[in-house]
């Protein structure tokens, strides 16, 4: 089964994807949340402007992310 079609796939946007990871069976509190930025491309404009929505705010979601890290 390939990584897009993933049962462990919780929501994908332009700019980003959320996944279940799975820990250790039987270790209580090892399942993780994880969202993957995919690398920044152009950004849709027109009648795709809820596309153009989901990426402006995945890129000030990484931003965030990465100055807290920082």
């Amino acid at each position: 089964m390939d990584r897009e079609s993933s049962p462990d796939l919780l929501k994908q946007g332009c700019s980003r994807s959320v996944r279940l990871e799975r820990g250790t069976p039987g270790q209580p509190g090892s399942d993780r949340i994880v969202k993957l930025f995919k690398s920044r491309g152009p950004t849709l404009t027109g009648p795709l402007s809820a596309l153009d929505r989901d990426c402006r705010r995945a890129t000030r979601e990484y931003e965030v992310l990465q100055t807290l890290s920082g």
